[in-house]
């Protein structure tokens, strides 16, 4: 999946071990190139959304060089559920201004 830089990743999802999984929390890290080619690390806390039952969170990519950026997303607690992938940032001048990337929406974290 390619997203525009300079949008925001919007990160959704629930976790997953046999059975739904209620962890005490939740991060995604990511790995990714700045600006100068310098490899990064960012870590995103994710929040839990009473209301949909999801655990949500977001990524500014404006930070990022065009590149590719490596993932995962972890839950912590007694029972531990994780995911991982990968996505490209492109940057042509060409592309106008899009909304953000509504990424991992209902995605299940784990397996």
């Amino acid at each position: 999946m390619d997203i525009v830089r300079g949008n925001n990743l919007l990160i959704c999802g629930s976790f997953w071990s046999r059975a739904c999984v209620q962890p005490t929390s939740a991060t995604m890290t990511l790995r990714y190139r700045d600006l100068q080619e310098h490899v990064q690390t960012a870590v995103v806390n994710l929040a839990y959304n009473t209301e949909t039952h999801k655990w949500t969170g977001s990524w500014d990519t404006s930070v990022a060089g065009p590149c590719r950026v490596d993932w995962v997303v972890q839950s912590a607690g007694a029972l531990l559920a994780a995911a991982e992938g990968n996505f490209n940032i492109v940057a042509n001048l060409a592309n106008g201004a899009t909304p953000d990337c509504h990424w991992a929406c209902g995605e299940q974290f784990g397996g």
